[in-house]
């Protein structure tokens, strides 16, 4: 005899009168009811916690992804900021060398003025001309002296005109290093917002998945207590029923009796 069909015999039962056996039967099922609603309301949160924790796992995946996309960004960044660095050393190391160079034209120069200063202070202009072999030798020493003075003069000049060129170049280097420092630094604090968020989602998907897991044992452990509670309510059914069916057989067996004596009676009667 099956569940439902004992729980139909039962039902009959219960209608024709009921007892102790059958109010606890009743209160079974009222509180199987319950744990069977308890169950259904368990299963909808856990559908909306694995629903929580599938978004905030996609949304992990979207935030790693800006933070990989950030990270090579910002090595791009770093190289430019080193290439940088490099240039604008070898550009000052190039403007040293320019220096070093017009310091050297310019004592070249001031000791060439020194010396033709102190030869016309200390001699007129016959003398300067009796000094000389030969006119010729002194219209030499003049073109000379103004040609190589002229001379240093010019590579003095082009010297300040490189040297001013490389400082330039260096300004715009260091002005461009700059604009890349501070991309870099913003950069560094959008990565951190960042790695703040996906802490804090890392952090939830664990919550939520610890709760889904809290959810899912408190399923399995109502529905095995909804399974006992179906058990007991079986065996309690199927008790009460076969007691029914033996009342029912002795109440049968008894009322046979009375009739089989009845009978008896009215045949020694009619005798």
């Amino acid at each position: 005899m099956n569940r439902v069909v004992l729980l139909l015999v039962f039902s009959l039962f219960s209608l024709i009168g009921g007892n102790a056996q059958t109010r606890k039967i009743n209160d079974l099922k009222k509180e199987h009811a319950k744990i069977n609603r308890k169950i259904s309301e368990s299963e909808k949160v856990l559908k909306t916690t694995a629903r929580n924790v599938k978004a905030q796992i996609g949304n992990l995946v979207l935030i790693n992804g800006k933070i990989d996309e950030r990270t090579k960004y910002i090595q791009t960044i770093r190289a430019d900021v080193d290439a940088l660095t490099q240039d604008i050393s070898t550009m000052q190391g190039k403007i040293e060398q320019q220096e070093r160079l017009l310091n050297d034209k310019k004592l070249k120069y001031e000791v060439l003025m020194r010396h033709v200063h102190r030869q016309r202070s200390i001699q007129d202009k016959l003398l300067f001309i009796f000094s000389a072999k030969s006119m010729t030798q002194i219209y030499r020493r003049i073109r000379y002296v103004r040609e190589y003075s002229k001379y240093l003069r010019v590579q003095a000049n082009y010297i300040e005109q490189k040297r001013n060129e490389l400082s330039s170049q260096r300004s715009e280097l260091e002005a461009t290093k700059n604009v890349k420092d501070n991309m870099l630094v913003q950069e560094e604090a959008e990565k951190q917002k960042l790695e703040k968020q996906k802490k804090e989602r890392q952090t939830m998907v664990r919550n939520l998945q610890a709760q889904e897991k809290n959810i899912k044992k408190t399923i399995a452990e109502q529905k095995k207590k909804a399974a006992s509670l179906n058990a007991q309510i079986d065996r309690l059914v199927a008790a009460e029923v076969e007691a029914a069916r033996k009342r029912a057989e002795a109440k049968r067996k008894a009322e046979a009796e009375a009739a089989r004596k009845a009978r008896e009676a009215e045949n020694r009667r009619r005798l």
